[in-house]
């Protein structure tokens, strides 16, 4: 199931309602019970050859292209959240992985373009009491060392080495109150 998280306003829509946060620019499907099953568990790495962003994936919080590569050459890069299908799956954290050689892999945030290959780190700790409950992608022309108002993680940019505006992943972290983690 696609992971579609949920708002900090989580009144007035139904379970099967989808609602723009216009804030966020971040698409909300369901309302937090504070089960596992409402945290990000894997994010999916989705390759296209046009800039259409595909529905259900993550999106750029000031209303920027969400293309991972754009302006870089290559695919156009998109990434989909997935929810946690059980306590051990649960995302705490987010960084980029940058490799100086090329990886045998099919999850390359860079498919395509110069550069070195980069990939997504998930970071996972059922010891951690929050995990990340909504997130999106922040593009902008400043460097950022610490989240924006609002956000609780930033992960490093995307974009290191290669150019172009800073691109980071940015999520905000809810408790985990399910007595299954343990």
């Amino acid at each position: 199931m696609p992971f579609e998280p949920t708002s900090m306003h989580q009144t007035g829509f139904q379970i099967n309602d989808v609602v723009e946060d216009h804030h966020d620019r971040i698409q909300h499907r369901r309302p937090f019970t504070g089960d596992f099953k409402d945290f990000l568990g894997s994010i999916e790495v989705i390759y296209t050859d046009d800039s259409d962003q595909p529905f259900g994936t993550i999106k750029e919080i000031t209303g920027q292209s969400a293309d991972l590569n754009e302006g870089m050459g290559g695919a156009c890069v998109w990434l989909e959240g997935r929810y946690a299908t059980s306590p051990s799956e649960m995302v705490h954290e987010i960084a980029i992985d940058i490799r100086n050689k090329t990886q045998d892999r099919n999850d390359s945030l860079s498919k395509g373009a110069e550069g070195s290959p980069r990939f997504l780190d998930l970071k996972r700790d059922v010891n951690k009491n929050e995990f990340i409950r909504t997130y999106g992608l922040l593009k902008t022309s400043r460097e950022h060392k610490y989240p924006p108002s609002g956000w609780s993680g930033i992960s490093n940019d995307i974009n290191t080495g290669r150019g172009g505006d800073y691109l980071y992943i940015v999520w905000r972290s809810k408790e985990c109150k399910s007595s299954g983690r343990s």
